[in-house]
């Protein structure tokens, strides 16, 4: 292994440790602190100390069904089901049976 793999390799580790290290060490109201947070799980979930798991999903609009609410985008009217809606406003986006 070349020199200068090997100093990339040391420097990545070295970074990884300060991260951790500021994870663990730092107030929760700061940046990678270490703070509460909500969490929700299962039965038979549970995370490490420390550690929290972020999840993200993309409502698509193929998947909802139920009433439909009409709405105005950008002076057009569009008719959406409600529980889509609910679900983009929550995550800040979704895609569309057009695709957008």
């Amino acid at each position: 292994m070349s020199k200068r793999r090997i100093a990339y390799l040391v420097a990545f580790v070295v970074i990884l440790g300060a991260i951790f290290l500021a994870e663990v060490r730092l107030p929760g109201n700061l940046p990678f602190g270490g703070g509460a947070s909500t969490s929700v799980t299962g039965p038979h979930e549970s995370c490490t100390s420390r550690w929290n798991v972020t999840g993200y999903f993309t409502p698509v609009e193929t998947d909802y069904t139920g009433p439909a609410q009409t709405v105005t985008i950008n002076g057009t009217a569009r008719s959406f089901y409600s529980s889509f809606l609910e679900d983009v406003q929550v995550e800040g986006w979704g895609q569309t049976k057009e695709g957008n």
